[in-house]
């Protein structure tokens, strides 16, 4: 079975196009100078959800597992990449972001990056994006907020590309064993053919195992333009990797 998921892996990843290549050759070269493990942090995390919702567009009405890495370097730049999965409707998804984060002063940063996404027929277009991005992150009154914005270019689809505007906010409820973190995010999307509205609530229960936390039953409700709405129930237990 090990055998078997290494080699589905190597296929996605011998499988993916020249632009991805180049994106994922780029980024081991920002950090592979950046001295050595002692100056990275990073976490894993594997998980699933009920159904693929994106900024409230129902890209996929089935569940999938999806895994994600993340790795930092003290000097502020990062990597992430995340990959989706749900063989009984043969789907697969695999993005990636390089980014640098900026300390702006105690508790605001700003966080710069670019993405590339793998985009599964979403609002009937399929295919790669290149997605700009900077937001900034600020905690006030024991809550943690965030403004950004992103510009995205579909490769092959010059109709798709756009801005998106985001914010959100979420706190952190300690309750003996148990974190309860509700956040809410709304924003503005011009990526389609016609300019709409998102809005998100959100509820993640989480237990700290140690190093390891498990987040449970985590229950988002999302909107799109009032006419779209849309239950998510997932599940994720992340643990460091450095």
């Amino acid at each position: 079975m090990l055998y078997s998921n290494q080699r589905h892996f190597a296929q996605i990843y011998w499988s993916a196009t020249l632009l991805n290549k180049i994106i994922i050759a780029a980024a081991i070269l920002i950090l592979a100078p950046l001295t050595s493990l002692a100056d990275l942090s990073g976490e894993l995390s594997l998980g699933g959800k009920s159904k693929y919702v994106y900024n409230g567009y129902e890209v996929r009405d089935n569940p999938l597992g999806e895994a994600n890495a993340y790795v930092e370097h003290d000097s502020g730049f990062y990597l992430n990449g995340w990959f989706a999965l749900n063989d009984v409707i043969d789907f697969e998804e695999i993005d990636g972001t390089v980014g640098k984060i900026i300390e702006i002063d105690e508790g605001t940063s700003l966080d710069l990056s670019v993405s590339w996404f793998n985009i599964p027929d979403m609002n009937n277009t399929t295919g790669d994006a290149i997605v700009a991005a900077a937001r900034i992150d600020h905690d006030f009154m024991d809550m943690s907020g965030f403004v950004g914005v992103e510009y995205w270019k579909i490769i092959d689809d010059s109709a798709s590309n756009g801005f998106i505007f985001h914010g959100g906010v979420s706190k952190d409820f300690s309750l003996d064993t148990v974190t309860l973190t509700p956040s809410i995010r709304a924003g503005y999307d011009t990526t389609y053919e016609e300019e709409v509205w998102f809005g998100e609530l959100s509820l993640a229960p989480s237990i700290a195992l140690g190093d390891t936390t498990l987040t449970f039953l985590e229950t988002t409700y999302t909107m799109r333009e009032r006419e779209d709405s849309h239950w998510v129930v997932g599940m994720s237990i992340s643990t460091p990797i450095f």
